[in-house]
């Protein structure tokens, strides 16, 4: 029989799931809004791979490239999450385009052809899976309420 105490128990795990959602969602916000900036107020040149680099996590992967570039005679690397498939098309050495915010030049991103939103993605992916796990215990004790009447 679903009771009072019952239905409390699942409280947690919706929380938990519903915070860790909205914090991935977050994230990806960020990202996305620092891409933006990029867009509107970065400023292009060029750039070289310089190292690619797997981190295996279960049975996916996360991919990365490492890159150099050039802002007012000053060098500057970066490491960019990129998608598998884009991760297997860039060869060490490759020229690339980059796009920087000039205020900022550490701040920037792979750009043009090269242009990768691997990160971003994930992090939505990964909300959307916290929103769902998190309805499902929410809708769990609705679920077996309506089972046992």
């Amino acid at each position: 029989m679903l009771t009072l105490f019952s239905i409390g128990c699942y409280s947690p795990f919706v929380l938990l799931f519903f915070a860790a959602g909205v914090l991935f969602a977050v994230r990806a916000g960020k990202d996305i809004r620092l891409m933006s900036d990029l867009d509107k107020h970065g400023r292009l040149t060029i750039g070289h791979i310089v190292r690619h680099r797997v981190y295996t996590l279960g049975r996916g992967a996360l991919c990365y490239v490492s890159y150099y570039y050039k802002s007012q005679e000053q060098d500057y690397n970066h490491e960019q999450e990129i998608d598998n498939d884009h991760f297997n098309t860039l060869k060490d050495g490759e020229r690339v385009c980059v796009r920087y915010l000039p205020q900022n030049p550490h701040t920037s991103m792979l750009a043009l052809e090269h242009r990768d939103d691997a990160k971003a993605r994930r992090y939505r992916r990964t909300a959307l899976v916290q929103f769902v796990i998190a309805t499902f215990f929410l809708m769990l004790p609705l679920c077996v309420w309506l089972v046992q009447h």
